[in-house]
């Protein structure tokens, strides 16, 4: 640390937080993630005030220009380049086109922008031999929190951003490859203040501005009022999370114990149901999805649910990453399924309400409710609105199929016949997408067409008894809006009211 100049309250806290959190060690390479805004540039200066007093072995920085903001893009580039020519910090630079990359994965541009820079990190990283640092605030993590409680998260999604996590390079975790974050303990308010007093020059995303995003929406809106309610808003929230850490802590090593207990040592991927039937709540869900993370499953909430749901009825449940969860009789069982591609998909299959199925790739929950329990959850969930049909009116069974020739239905109020092909041109669908919507029918002809809504002869009306939902699951956690290309046009055309 320079001689003539007192040690900051920003750098006395990063420092307590690189101790406390174990997050770097004596000969380290640190790589810093630098965008050039006032966050990133405060850690660069932070990591450089603290090189030596850590016995770091170098701090480096690496740049993504994305391709989306143009000539200030460009300028971002410029202006980091300068400063670690200025700061004598070697720096990488990758350009990359995100938004040819987003239409190809079907992706949203946040969503696809987060992935390859993380991706890249990691890359990076992994060649040198160094610890990605990322500018992450307490600030970052207020919004983080918040938003996960608009999508009514539990305890894990209240723990907010880690301090470090392990970081994946594409698909696979990269081999001692982590992510850090020094200033996670410090607000926005810290952050400007030791730029100012330092004399630190950065840029500003314009973005940063714009209310479209939900994000920014809290950052300009939600916090702002909340800190009228608390003017010392950021401490607050810097004890909770540091509570709920410790609660989420204490829970996961209990549910670390009971998961020893139920599996069965006579079937591997076995365990017992009841043990899992028994436990409280709090733990069984954790249990759960500890059984999916080590069957390899990125799992979802949803998915967890449906587990607890299958516990007591039977049944079974496709998760994310090609893994089965079968509970029979006396035990649960977690099977891991070939590629999705490479599955042969039967011409007709039979579904069963609570047991979810997956038809090339795509999973989907059937459930059965009584007419005032659907009305509920449809004003919440409006994509049920497309999803669901009467059940009074089904003739045998129902099964899903892919599309057939000639295939005709009447969707409800369109007051005339449709033919699947002259539907599916007039929605634009791809024709190599086509087989892959699931056609679903009777035994007297088809009585829904995932995305379109189901067929005159089966709509809900006030004397119907049971409502069929055909809900697909989302995988990877993604919104609505994020999801494959197939799935995304489904849950468009559901949200139609």
């Amino acid at each position: 640390m320079k001689s003539d100049q007192q040690p900051d309250g920003l750098v006395n806290k990063a420092l307590a937080a690189i101790r406390r959190e174990s997050l770097l060690a004596a000969g380290d390479i640190v790589l810093v993630a630098l965008s050039g805004g006032a966050d990133s540039m405060a850690l660069l200066h932070t990591l450089l005030l603290l090189k030596e007093p850590l016995g770091l072995t170098g701090v480096e920085a690496v740049h993504v220009h994305h391709g989306l903001r143009g000539e200030e893009a460009d300028r971002d580039e410029e202006f980091v380049r300068a400063a670690c020519r200025r700061l004598s910090v070697p720096l990488v630079v990758m350009h990359t086109d995100v938004r040819e990359q987003a239409a190809k994965a079907g992706e949203g541009l946040e969503e696809t922008g987060r992935r390859i820079r993380y991706a890249y990190f990691a890359r990076l990283a992994e060649e040198k031999g160094a610890v990605v640092a990322t500018a992450h605030t307490l600030s970052d993590n207020m919004e983080t929190i918040l938003l996960h409680l608009t999508r009514g998260c539990g305890l894990r999604g209240l723990c907010g951003i880690p301090a470090k996590r392990p970081l994946l390079s594409g698909e696979e975790e990269a081999e001692n490859v982590r992510v850090i974050r020094p200033l996670i303990g410090c607000s926005r308010r810290e952050i400007e203040e030791f730029c100012l007093n330092r004399q630190i020059e950065f840029v500003t995303d314009s973005t940063n501005r714009e209310e479209e995003y939900a994000r920014n929406r809290v950052r300009l809106q939600v916090i702002p009022e909340l800190e009228k309610l608390n003017p010392a808003l950021s401490a607050a929230f810097a004890r909770m999370i540091k509570r709920v850490r410790q609660d989420a802590a204490y829970l996961e090593d209990q549910a670390d114990k009971a998961l020893r207990i139920a599996k069965r040592a006579d079937e591997p991927g076995g365990y017992d149901r009841k043990q899992l039937r028994a436990l409280p709540p709090a733990l069984r869900s954790r249990v759960l999805g500890m059984i999916a993370a080590g069957a390899g499953s990125d799992f979802t909430e949803a998915q967890v649910e449906t587990m607890e749901r299958l516990l007591e009825t039977g049944g079974s449940v496709f998760l994310t990453g090609g893994i089965r969860v079968c509970v029979g009789r006396d035990r649960l069982r977690v099977l891991a399924l070939p590629d999705k591609e490479t599955v042969e998909i039967p011409r007709e299959m039979q579904i069963e309400p609570g047991n979810s199925f997956a038809f090339y790739g795509r999973i989907t929950m059937p459930r059965l409710l009584p007419l005032a329990e659907y009305e509920k959850e449809s004003k919440i969930h409006k994509n049920l609105l497309k999803n669901a049909l009467n059940y009074d009116k089904i003739l045998g069974y129902v099964s899903v199929r892919s599309r057939r020739p000639g295939d005709v239905y009447h969707p409800v109020g369109r007051g005339v016949g449709k033919t699947l092909k002259k539907l599916f041109n007039e929605a634009g669908i791809p024709a190599e997408e086509r087989e892959r919507i699931p056609v679903f029918c009777d035994r007297q002809g088809i009585v829904l067409v995932a995305g379109f809504g189901c067929d005159e002869r089966v709509r809900v009306c006030p004397d119907t008894r049971q409502v069929l939902v055909l809900e697909p699951l989302k995988e990877n956690g993604k919104a609505d809006g994020e999801t494959q290309p197939l799935e995304r046009i489904g849950m468009e055309r559901g949200n139609e009211g």
